[in-house]
């Protein structure tokens, strides 16, 4: 098997596992954003998150500033 067919198959692994770590925790949401950059210091800690509109709102109040979300780091499936 070749090095990207095993990274392929480690991705999609990964992956299944954080999609349900996270429906086990609640509701998903949205993802943390690719195209803006997260950062995590001792100044404080931001973290961009997308979410879909129809999602958004749909949800209500239960998705809006000063709400608490839970995050699974897909590489080394985190919570």
């Amino acid at each position: 098997m070749s090095e990207h067919v095993q990274l392929a198959d480690y991705i999609k692994k990964n992956y299944d596992e954080a999609y349900s770590r996270a429906m086990k925790l609640g509701e998903l949401i949205g993802v943390v954003s690719r195209r803006n950059p997260s950062i995590i210091s001792e100044e404080g800690d931001r973290v961009l998150i997308e979410v879909d509109p129809a999602t958004y709102y749909r949800s209500g109040d239960s998705v809006s500033v000063g709400n608490y979300l839970v995050c699974v780091d897909i590489r080394k499936l985190l919570v």
